[in-house]
């Protein structure tokens, strides 16, 4: 099965349907992210999870990739609100990666330079968010048709499905 995320429109296309999404991000290149520091440094994700080195943020990469999965979020706090609101209440996992650009940090923690070197980031998704920007997943713009779209990728990921999404 091939969905389609049009990201110059903002669609994500599931059997005819259209989805709402962006992968909007703060970086240096949009002077939202300047020269941040903690807590607002993002750091690469590799292959087996592990944080890796400092990178700016990039929108969800073009390509052809698969989902990989669906990751819980439900918990809620004391006072009943998200526990993660950042990704509640479901996370799609994507097999997706970029190579992007590793930043040295200066001795205050902030963002220096640029390194030279790259690092291959890992851990794109869909996502619903409190946030209207995301680290580079692709952010779906209502809570509902995430939840449409984890009932409609469950049964098709259980039965071993392949589910592809392309990215324009």
């Amino acid at each position: 099965m091939k969905l389609l995320m049009d990201l110059s429109r903002g669609v994500l296309t599931v059997e005819g349907r259209e989805i709402q999404v962006w992968s909007e991000v703060r970086n240096e290149i949009n002077g939202r992210r300047p020269r941040a520091g903690a807590p607002d440094l993002c750091f690469s994700i590799l292959h087996d999870g592990r944080f890796g080195p400092p990178t700016m943020p990039r929108p969800f990469p073009v390509g052809s990739w698969r989902v990989t999965g669906i990751i819980q979020h439900l918990s809620l706090n004391a006072q009943g609100q998200p526990a993660e609101s950042y990704l509640f209440p479901f996370f799609v996992a994507t097999d997706a990666w970029q190579d992007l650009d590793e930043w040295s940090l200066d001795a205050q923690g902030y963002y220096a330079e640029k390194t030279g070197r790259k690092v291959r980031d890992y851990a794109y998704g869909l996502h619903f968010s409190s946030s209207r920007t995301t680290t580079g997943c692709a952010r779906i713009a209502l809570e509902r048709d995430l939840r449409w779209l984890v009932d409609w990728i469950h049964p098709r990921l259980a039965d071993g499905e392949r589910i592809d999404i392309d990215v324009v």
